[in-house]
């Protein structure tokens, strides 16, 4: 029979382990990636229907007198609620069950160690306000090209 021992030095299979890890962190950040996009594109569509579908109530408002600023105030507070809840529940669910499923990992990689996402965390929660401040200064700025007959006369379809 053929049979011969191969022996592999640490260099070689601690690189090996880097390679795997680097590819399993790949895979791992295009899924969030994606997951991110889709919270992106919902936060969008949840957004801009909210503000663009007030635009009859925008109008009488400040018909009565609201100024530019306050209606952005009130956006954008309306926005960070909507954030501020995404988020919460981003981190109550997500985090014990990113933890849960390290635990399954770990039953079959015992070389695994937990590390909180501490950054992961900031950045997602960064971006959601970043993109919600971006998508009320766009949508405000498409309002603002109406006058306030034309946001009153508005019915919405």
């Amino acid at each position: 029979s053929n049979w011969y021992l191969e022996l592999e030095s640490h260099d070689e299979l601690m690189a090996d382990y880097a390679e795997q890890r680097n590819a399993l962190r790949t895979s791992s950040y295009s899924l969030l990636a994606l997951l991110f996009s889709i919270s992106v594109m919902n936060l969008l569509n949840t957004s801009l229907s909210n503000i663009l579908s007030r635009k009859r109530e925008v109008g009488m408002l400040e018909a009565i007198g609201l100024t530019k600023d306050q209606e952005n105030m009130m956006f954008q507070t309306e926005g960070m609620v909507l954030v501020s809840i995404s988020a919460a529940t981003a981190v109550i669910l997500g985090l014990p069950l990113g933890y849960a499923g390290f635990s399954l990992f770990s039953m079959s990689a015992s070389y695994a160690v937990y590390r909180f996402p501490v950054m992961e965390t900031l950045t997602l929660l960064l971006g959601f306000v970043a993109v919600q401040f971006a998508i009320t200064k766009i949508a405000m700025r498409w309002l603002g090209r109406n006058s306030i007959i034309e946001k009153i006369s508005y019915e919405d379809l």
